[in-house]
């Protein structure tokens, strides 16, 4: 499992305070979420800071042929849904380092 609070990315004007704070989907990556944030015009529209987290779990390899054609690796996820017996596991392991990245990295 990596740290959370390995080097976040930031991008945007964090003076106010206040960040947005992305995270990516399922066996992604930031360089994704900054692809989607980019297109949804986060940086623009809240004048703040925009800050991403990358899962804590390393991923087999990307969600789909798309990201995989477009992204470079490596890919992170927050659970892998095929795990039953480690599922609630990972997920209480995430909550656990957005929580932290939260508390350590509050601005």
């Amino acid at each position: 499992i990596r740290s959370p609070v390995n080097a976040p990315a930031r991008t945007g004007d964090s003076s106010t305070g206040r960040n947005i704070l992305c995270l990516h989907g399922w066996r992604s990556n930031n360089d994704v979420s900054r692809m989607h944030a980019r297109a949804l015009g986060l940086k623009g529209h809240f004048k703040s800071g925009v800050v991403y987290l990358q899962g804590p779990h390393s991923a087999e390899g990307p969600a789909d042929a798309a990201t995989d054609e477009f992204f470079d690796g490596p890919f992170y996820s927050w659970f892998e849904p095929d795990d039953e017996r480690g599922r609630a596991d990972q997920l209480l392991q995430s909550l656990q380092s957005v929580v932290s990245f939260v508390k350590n990295h509050h601005e």
